[in-house]
């Protein structure tokens, strides 16, 4: 994944027409995630050679965790807040919610620890995450059922290829028997003649 995030952020680097570019900000972000301090720099100085003044969410998710990377918690903390102004979606105010909750706890702010730890269980609640398990389980089961069904025809099916070839076997073993009485009968009875 690092190559590509690389050949990405090269790409952009040398393209004249870097402002109609958006993923530099999701460079920003993930080599923020993967602790890349330098890469990081790299997309944070390209994005003020951009001189955009408005942002959205996922900017602002950007810039906070470009700020937590470089542990100035404030910014990191102020980006996050914007986040969850200027977004309703349920995904982004997870993460931000999850984030501050993370921040608050690290710096113990315990007034601030609370009041995002009911927002955050809020949004789990929200995004269905007990529902979306109990989906994924039944999906399984039913894979489970389907995979378990197809064992068992494939053993029924076994036992009576056994059966047939048993049955087979035997009623070839009464008839060379039979022969065998047939032939010692005609034997005997032309020894007798």
């Amino acid at each position: 994944a690092m190559y590509y995030f690389d050949t990405a952020l090269n790409s952009i680097s040398q393209d004249r027409h870097a402002k109609k570019n958006k993923d530099i900000y999701l460079l920003l972000a993930c080599y923020s995630d993967m602790g890349q301090l330098a890469k990081a720099r790299k997309c944070l100085e390209l994005i003020r050679n951009l001189k955009i003044t408005k942002y959205g969410a996922n900017e602002y998710y950007a810039f906070a965790k470009y700020y937590q990377l470089t542990n100035i918690p404030d910014s990191a903390i102020a980006y996050y807040k914007r986040v969850l102004q200027s977004t309703k979606t349920g995904y982004e105010l997870y993460e931000a919610s999850k984030a501050l909750l993370n921040i608050y706890t690290q710096k113990g702010d315990l007034t601030q620890v609370a009041r995002y730890s009911n927002e955050f269980i809020k949004l789990t609640d929200s995004l269905n995450f007990k529902a979306n398990r109990q989906l994924a389980a039944t999906e399984y089961n039913e894979f489970q059922y389907h995979l378990d069904r197809n064992r068992l025809q494939k053993s029924e099916y076994r036992q009576f290829v056994y059966r047939l070839i048993l049955i087979t076997a035997f009623i070839i073993i009464v008839l060379i028997i039979l022969i065998f009485i047939e032939l010692y009968i005609r034997k005997k009875q032309n020894y007798i003649k």
